[in-house]
């Protein structure tokens, strides 16, 4: 038997009515193992939120709120992780990331990230005379 909100709708897996009427939908992220929730105040806007993070997760992105404390490090280093190359090119850009970036840019947050800090990390290197 399935369930039924208290309009008589199915509720699919993962979807749960709310004693105040609201939709919620319990999903756990696959990247990070969380247990999350978003909630709705119909159906239809539920599912549409629920096919945007399974759409995600089919994509590999994360979609909790730990994003927020994303760095490019982090990110860096997932892209590397998942990048199918030869060993000595993946060797070659990780030095190069070593060098030039996980110092400076890499410890800012993905979020917090801005073309200012591209602008400002090659106007430095081109002061002190180091090209890419």
């Amino acid at each position: 038997m399935a369930r039924k909100d208290n309009k008589g709708r199915n509720l699919k897996t993962g979807e749960y009515q709310r004693p105040d009427g609201r939709y919620e939908y319990r999903y756990k992220d696959e990247i990070t193992g969380k247990s999350n929730s978003v909630y709705a105040a119909d159906l239809a806007s539920l599912r549409e939120m629920e096919k945007k993070i399974n759409k995600d997760m089919d994509d590999l992105l994360i979609t909790d709120a730990s994003v927020k404390k994303l760095t490019v490090n982090t990110l860096f280093e997932r892209y590397m992780a998942t990048k199918n190359i030869k060993e000595r090119t993946k060797k070659n850009y990780i030095r190069m990331w070593d060098y030039r970036i996980r110092n400076t840019l890499g410890n800012i947050r993905v979020v917090d990230f801005k073309t200012s800090h591209v602008r400002t990390f090659f106007s430095g290197m081109q002061e002190s005379e180091i090209f890419l």
